[in-house]
């Protein structure tokens, strides 16, 4: 049996190799695809992301595959992911400049504390407050509260 994968007399292939158990009916196409992979890499660095890109696009535009469920089933998850991927880097971005945001208002509050003399007690309270999770809305209101009762 002639193993592609493999350079020959025991040499290893040029990537990093895996087996997989996979559906029978896929079996085809990924094989296909590894093919395709063994022919194009050598015209790219052994990691590069684009060389998956490349082996994707031979596959896609072969109209044998385009016509197969698979293809669709693929093509389907693929712009899921990417539509996941997407919501998920907007709602980082949201949740950092919040955290940025939050941050910025609890250094300026404790400012004011200190500039209005209140006791030591009362600021160190709020400080540790700080450091509690950003979940703990109890525990942060319990701080607060024991801060003003040092105040009055």
């Amino acid at each position: 049996m002639n193993n592609p994968g493999l350079g020959g007399r025991g040499k290893r292939a040029p990537y990093k190799t895996t087996h997989y158990r996979m559906p029978i009916a896929l079996k085809p196409t990924v094989e296909d695809m590894a093919a395709k992979y063994r022919e194009l890499v050598d015209e790219y660095e052994a990691d590069d992301p684009a060389l998956v890109s490349a082996v994707i696009s031979v596959i896609a535009s072969s109209s044998d595959f385009k016509n197969t469920e698979e293809f669709s089933k693929i093509s389907e998850q693929i712009k899921s992911l990417e539509l996941q991927l997407k919501l998920a880097k907007k709602e980082n971005k949201e949740l950092t400049e919040k955290l940025a945001s939050l941050e910025k208002s609890n250094y300026t509050l404790l400012e004011q504390l200190k500039k209005l003399k209140c006791p030591p007690q009362a600021i160190l309270v709020l400080e540790n407050a700080l450091l509690l999770k950003a979940n703990a809305g109890g525990a942060i209101k319990d701080k607060i509260k024991e801060a003003l009762h040092l105040i009055k």
